[in-house]
C-alpha cells in the first residue's frame, strides 16, 4: 500500500461513519437513503462502511436529505468565519453536476496550488 492511500481510506472510513451518524439521527433507514439518492440500499452500505468514494455531488445531494451541512459529513474541515467567504459557496455550488473525475481534478489542481505556496506542510 502507498503511504498516503492509508490517509486516504481512513477519511473515506470517516466519512462514511459521519454519513450513518446523520443518518441515523435522521431517522432514516439505509434503503430510505438509497431510494432518497437513487442508487442501491448496497451502494449505501458501502459508503458508509468508506468501501467507496462517495462522489461530491453525492455528498451534497445526502448533506441535504439528512439536513445538515456538508462540513458535518467531511472531516478536517473547521467552521471559521474565513470558511464564509462567498467565493467559497460559489466554488461549492459550481462542483454541482461535475463528473468524478472533473472534481478530482480540481482536488489536484487544489493541492498542487496548496504546496506551491507552502500551505500544505500539514497534508
Amino acid at each position: 500500500m502507498k503511504p498516503g492511500r492509508r490517509k486516504v481510506d481512513e477519511v473515506h472510513v470517516e466519512i462514511g461513519r459521519r454519513i450513518r451518524e446523520a443518518r441515523t439521527r435522521a431517522g432514516l433507514a439505509m434503503k430510505d437513503l438509497a431510494g432518497a439518492l437513487g442508487v442501491s440500499y448496497q451502494q449505501v452500505a458501502k459508503y458508509e462502511r468508506g468501501a467507496n468514494r462517495v462522489p461530491m455531488d453525492m455528498l451534497m445531494q445526502t448533506a441535504e436529505i439528512l439536513d445538515v451541512t456538508i462540513r458535518d459529513l467531511l472531516p478536517g474541515l473547521v467552521a471559521s468565519e474565513e470558511d464564509d467567504r462567498p467565493i467559497v459557496n460559489d466554488l461549492l455550488r459550481s462542483v454541482r453536476g461535475l463528473a468524478d473525475h472533473e472534481i478530482q481534478l480540481l482536488c489536484d489542481m487544489s493541492t498542487a496550488l496548496r504546496r506551491r505556496s507552502g500551505r500544505d506542510a500539514a497534508q
